[in-house]
């Protein structure tokens, strides 16, 4: 049975017990197994009775009393979980599983010197044991020492593969999952969230429900991440225990985008623990599940927001909610912005094979947008949006490796618009739109020890019509997307990880008003390699061809991002992507580390010509970034050295809505970051950005298109002073400068477009029970 136990044979534990029992159920050994059985599988009720019987007949049985003060902490009664954890180590000094558990029951009671000696002991006591190193790191995370946290992950790392004795090939995974989420959250303590990114996605097969929605947080400190962002939450919803906390709702899926800071006020990496109770790993024993979690944001310009998040259920059966409202005036007439979401989720698992989720989402906007700024005919709109969306997902495991995976998902969306133009004086004009769509996806999922495959089959469908003001149609488009692929992960060796993919997709676009259709159908290759040479290298490439899904949410469960690379922007939808990335970081020595990246991205989206034919109009965005870190060990803090370098080239035959034709933008940033106590963190990021390009504008003398010359540059300050009041509590007072006054520029921050201009000062106060 305990063999069983390390292979995650929860049910064959439990049979195999029932012989023992029929043996001799009087024997304490057999007792104490039966309790450990119950512990892993979620029952410390008769857990606790099982060693409690054990106890009566053995009161010096190590086993037994570790398992009570297991149960006892289970159940919530830390105290005396940690007197049971005492008398076990006092049966039996020198085990050192019994001191690492005593140290984690102190460290919980906040008894850090405690816990320290404890993890120092279990260290001795067996050198080879890799969750001492992971306690002591989490410690440190907590205390506000994240290079203290580095070292001792970095210990922790080093002796993971010795457990390979008495843990499987899952458990394994989980092993390496749960020491990644850790090693992410200090690389984001230190301000390098594209590392984090890359060290939580740098790993084939199914990640668990914790790791999608870390690599999502992470998104949020990363422009054009918000579509990806989007599919690993819906991702992480097929294997989420039931009345998880919802995540956080944000309207374009980056934080900087409502609050004006550029640091996530909410998206630190969660779940460090482990997912699950297994055979020598007990870490889920002592989780502490927020069930009702909120914060508040108050700041000038107008600006407020709150979000209040709910989660409650059982082994089966769970329900989380969602609510979230942000308003701010911006700094002029058009850049207003009220939204209004919630979001229901209810998940049920019957077995342990089988999980069903249904989501259901509404969404109210209002907000103001500029279009085509640098033509006569340029004009404000002030446009309110209503969606709502449900989704249907169902996850079933036909054995250990082996699972299906399908999704429907539909979303109905009316708008109103008011528009006024340019013109003096200005001319009002209102339309209406009302649109739908629907998505379906079936998806074959196949694990092993170094590699993982998809198959799946996708099909989206999705409706528009727009009205003028006397409620006449004027557009009625019907976009069709499919999509058939088959994906391969696999780590050959300590040196390479390959992502590889083939696809095929077709797009169908047919304008009822006119009669007319365009289409693209393409073979999509997609290829990734992430190189490690050695332990402090990493290089990334990738190349693909992809087509994106319109109108329905990102309802997708292909992979989303390929070598650490992340594919999708908002904007794919109904185009054909081209792209190539290359990138790599090294650590230079203890305290320095350089990353960098370089990308080309082409999008073409067909239309009708002027002469009736099909063509493809075009956009080509080049990015390149390099970045040095300072994160010495000796001292509480970490800076940033950053340039970017962005170049924009749209189709000069295709009117852009920003009127950009051509554009270039360059950055160099300076991020500092001081942990100033275990209870206070001070940051602070200054970038000065150089802005050249051309626009497209019109000649009212001869009708004909122009591209007048632009150019700007204007310094930018964002600050923030965060106190942690207590383990589950923090408050963040920030401010935000940007000093330019004259051009809203969409393509430097499609993200932030509320607050590119002028001051704000914010304050966020979150708490969760």
């Amino acid at each position: 049975a305990e063999l069983a136990l390390t292979l995650d044979q929860i049910q064959a534990a439990r049979a195999l017990v029932g012989q023992a029992q029929q043996a001799d159920a009087a024997q304490p050994y057999v007792i104490a197994v039966s309790g450990l059985v119950y512990l892993i599988d979620g029952h410390p009720h008769p857990a606790k009775a099982a060693f409690e019987t054990a106890l009566h007949r053995d009161p010096k049985d190590a086993k037994a009393l570790l398992g009570l003060g297991l149960a006892e902490i289970r159940l919530g009664n830390i105290q005396a979980g940690q007197e049971k954890l005492k008398a076990a180590n006092e049966a039996d000094p020198g085990n050192a599983l019994i001191l690492t558990y005593l140290g984690r029951s102190q460290q919980q009671l906040g008894q850090a010197e405690a816990a320290r000696t404890s993890w120092r002991a279990a260290q001795q006591a067996d050198p080879k044991d890799p969750i001492p190193w992971l306690y002591q790191a989490q410690a440190e995370l907590q205390a506000n020492r994240p290079m203290d946290a580095r070292e001792s992950l970095h210990e922790a790392q080093a002796r993971l593969a010795y457990r390979s004795v008495y843990r499987g090939d899952r458990l394994l995974k989980e092993d390496d999952q749960l020491l990644r989420a850790n090693l992410a959250e200090v690389q984001r303590q230190l301000g390098s969230d594209a590392l984090a990114f890359h060290t939580l996605a740098d790993t084939p097969g199914e990640k668990n429900s914790a790791s999608l929605r870390n690599e999502a947080d992470l998104l949020q400190g990363q422009r054009f991440g918000e579509s990806a962002r989007r599919s690993l939450l819906l991702q992480s919803q097929f294997n989420a225990k039931p009345g998880t906390l919802p995540s956080d709702l944000d309207i374009y899926g980056d934080g900087a985008g409502q609050t004006g800071s550029t640091t996530p006020q909410h998206g630190a990496v969660s779940g460090l623990g482990a997912q699950q109770a297994s055979y020598n790993n007990y870490d889920e024993l002592f989780s502490r599940n927020a069930m009702l979690e909120a914060d508040a944001t108050r700041g000038s310009q107008k600006t407020s927001g709150e979000q209040v998040r709910l989660g409650a259920g059982s082994d089966t059966l769970g329900v989380g909610l969602a609510q979230r409202h942000f308003l701010s005036a911006g700094n002029g007439p058009f850049e207003n912005l009220d939204n209004r979401l919630w979001q229901g989720i209810a998940q049920w698992q019957p077995v342990k094979s089988t999980e069903l989720f249904v989501s259901r989402q509404s969404f109210n906007s209002q907000h103001g947008e500029t279009f085509q700024p640098a033509f006569p005919f340029g004009f404000n709109g002030n446009i309110k949006d209503n969606s709502r969306v449900t989704r249907l997902g169902l996850r079933h495991s036909l054995t250990d490796d082996d699972e299906l995976r399908g999704l429907w998902s539909s979303q109905r969306t009316g708008q109103a618009s008011n528009f006024q133009d340019f013109s003096v004086p200005p001319v009002l004009s209102s339309n209406s739109a009302s649109s739908g769509a629907h998505s379906a996806e079936l998806q074959y999922r196949h694990s092993g020890a170094s590699y993982a495959t998809q198959w799946g089959v996708q099909k989206s469908t999705s409706n528009a019509i727009y009205r003028d003001a006397t409620g006449v149609a004027i557009t009625n488009d019907t976009f069709i997307t499919q999509q058939s692929y088959a994906a391969l992960q696999q780590t050959p060796n300590q040196y390479l990880q390959l992502d590889a993919g083939l696809g095929w997709g077709k797009l169908d676009h047919q304008d009822r008003m006119f009669t007319s259709s365009t289409y693209i159908t393409r073979w999509l290759p997609r290829l990734g390699v992430v190189f490690t040479p050695d332990t402090v290298t990493h290089v990334r490439l990738a190349a693909w061809r992809g087509m994106g899904v319109s109108g329905v949410g990102d309802a997708t469960l292909a992979p989303v991002s390929l070598a650490g690379i992340v594919l999708s922007r908002s904007d794919d939808a109904s185009k054909l992507v081209h792209a190539t990335a290359l990138g790599a970081d090294r650590q230079l020595g203890s305290a320095w580390l350089v990353d960098a990246q370089i990308q080309r991205r082409r999008t073409d989206l067909p239309f009708i010509g002027p002469n009736g034919g099909q063509i493809l109009t075009w956009q080509q965005v080049d990015e390149s970034r390099l970045a040095l870190h300072w994160q010495p060990h000796e001292n509480p803090w970490a800076v940033s050295l950053a340039y970017d370098d962005e170049r924009i080239q749209n189709d000069p035959m295709n009117f852009a809505l920003d009127s950009v034709d051509k554009q270039h933008l360059r950055s160099q940033q300076l991020a500092v970051r001081w942990f100033a106590s275990e209870q206070w963190t001070v940051s602070g990021t200054w970038s000065h950005n150089r802005v050249f390009g051309t626009q497209q504008s019109l000649d009212l003398t001869t009708f004909n298109t122009i591209f007048p010359a632009y150019q700007s540059g204007f310094n930018q300050l964002d600050a923030d002073l965060s106190w942690k009041f207590n383990r589950y509590g923090a408050f963040t007072a920030g401010v935000r400068n940007a000093a330019d006054k004259r051009f809203q520029y969409t393509e430097i921050d499609k993200l932030n477009p509320r607050f590119s201009r002028g001051r704000l000062a914010y304050a966020n106060l979150k708490l969760d029970w």
